[in-house]
């Protein structure tokens, strides 16, 4: 997999890049190469809404798909017993149903295949064994699995089978797209770019499987891609039937998102219960703690602005998982820093004149002890709202207005260009300040 981005916005007949740019990559739509200028929008023809079926009309199973591994299978360790009674309600138990739907390799030419090896999403049907969720309730979907078809049937039927009062999750990890209506898809194996008969997963087909079959449950929605807080307009939309839905996913809803998987790291490193997630020091990682540390990663790691939609639910009083080993230590301890070399590292403690901090790559991570006097803080520059900027994308500069800020994010719009291109950047992007704030 690659780092960067190209915008996969033309997917399906879709808005963006006249004809689907070969080079993007997984978890959104990322490459290497730099992304081309914003072009003029296309003339493209409306995509109908696929027939979806009714709430327990879907087939008993879907085609063979490979199970999750248990967690003696995997080496997995096992989940710590909670010391004394916790009040908070588990993320997963034993009444949760899962999908995971996985995407390294599309049947469309036009995208290519990337690495398979140590993929996240695989890793995650093994952790939610692991903390509770039994195997035959886990449908993992990867590459020529998941189909349109086959990702919609196996929603429906976790849907159908999560009883009253227990969770449904759904995890994404491929491609998201944007389409010139302003609507938010997702790549499936046999999406082509060029039959609009053959569309993605959008997030009016989720909406139209999940809320008949949801009411009285919870929703979790999870997504490693490009436009993935488009799971968050769906758990608002769902909140508005009164089904209690949440989303946590690595990007916003306007955003691309990066080539690694280090959204997917973070929340296994939730579910395993990792001490440096657990700011309280309460031996627990809660539904806030995981968050923060997701946004914290994306934020440090990847230089993007991660989603959540969580007014559903109050995420201090949702358990993620059991804290694993000690207490985090230090008042640097899950903070993102520059080592002496200029890497990135998440420090997970503090002792004394040393710090153990954390080095992530593309799929895996790794800890190394280091002097804590050769760790800086990460500094970023604050663009208030007006500001006129000249903004890097695709190799160029580009006229660009800030339209909104949040923290050192901020939102801007492209004058002269249709609203889907605006973005939230961080000041890496800029390369000059035309005009301050009035």
């Amino acid at each position: 997999m690659t780092s960067a981005c190209t915008r996969l916005r033309s997917v399906l007949g879709l808005v963006g890049l006249p004809g689907l740019l070969a080079a993007a990559s997984l978890y959104g739509c990322h490459t290497g190469a730099p992304s081309p200028p914003p072009p003029p929008p296309p003339v493209v023809q409306p995509i109908a809404p696929a027939a979806l079926p009714p709430p327990g009309a879907l087939p008993a199973s879907p085609a063979a798909l490979p199970p999750a591994a248990s967690p003696a299978a995997a080496g997995a360790s096992p989940v710590a017993a909670a010391v004394g009674p916790s009040p908070r309600t588990p993320l997963v138990d034993a009444s949760t149903h899962v999908v995971i739907a996985g995407l390294l390799r599309f049947s469309d030419p036009s995208l290519a295949g990337f690495r398979v090896e140590d993929r996240r999403d695989v890793e995650l049907g093994r952790v939610l064994v692991a903390s509770g969720v039994p195997a035959a309730q886990v449908t993992t979907l990867l590459d020529e699995r998941a189909t349109r078809a086959a990702v919609l049937e196996a929603v429906g039927r976790a849907a159908d089978a999560t009883p009253r009062g227990g969770t449904l999750l759904f995890y994404y990890a491929g491609h998201g797209i944007r389409t010139r209506q302003g609507d938010i898809a997702y790549v499936a194996y046999d999406t082509l770019g060029s039959d609009a008969s053959r569309p993605g997963i959008s997030v009016e087909d989720l909406f139209a499987v999940l809320a008949p079959r949801v009411v009285g449950k919870r929703v979790v929605l999870l997504g490693d891609c490009c436009h993935s807080g488009g799971l968050g307009d769906l758990a608002a939309r769902l909140g508005t039937l009164g089904i209690t839905a949440l989303s946590l996913t690595s990007a916003d809803a306007s955003n691309l998102s990066t080539g690694n998987w280090t959204y997917s790291q973070l929340l296994l490193e939730g579910l395993r219960g990792d001490a440096a997630l657990d700011g309280d020091a309460d031996g627990e990682v809660d539904l806030a703690e995981l968050e923060q540390g997701v946004r914290a990663a994306m934020r440090y790691r990847e230089r993007q602005l991660s989603g959540a939609n969580l007014t559903r639910v109050e995420p201090t009083r949702v358990r993620v998982a059991v804290r694993q080993g000690g207490a985090r230590a230090g008042a640097q301890a899950g903070q993102f820093m520059r080592d002496r070399h200029g890497h990135v590292v998440r420090v997970n403690r503090v002792d004394g004149p040393s710090a153990t901090v954390r080095r992530y790559d593309y799929a895996l991570s790794h800890d190394a002890l280091v002097p804590v006097a050769d760790l800086s803080p990460i500094t970023t520059t604050r663009y208030p709202v007006g500001t006129q900027l000249m903004v890097e994308w695709g190799g160029r500069e580009w006229p660009a207005v800030v339209t909104d800020q949040q923290g050192d994010f901020a939102f801007i719009t492209y004058p002269g260009w249709p609203h889907y291109w605006d973005e939230w950047i961080l000041d890496d992007r800029v390369r000059r300040v035309v005009a301050p704030a009035p």
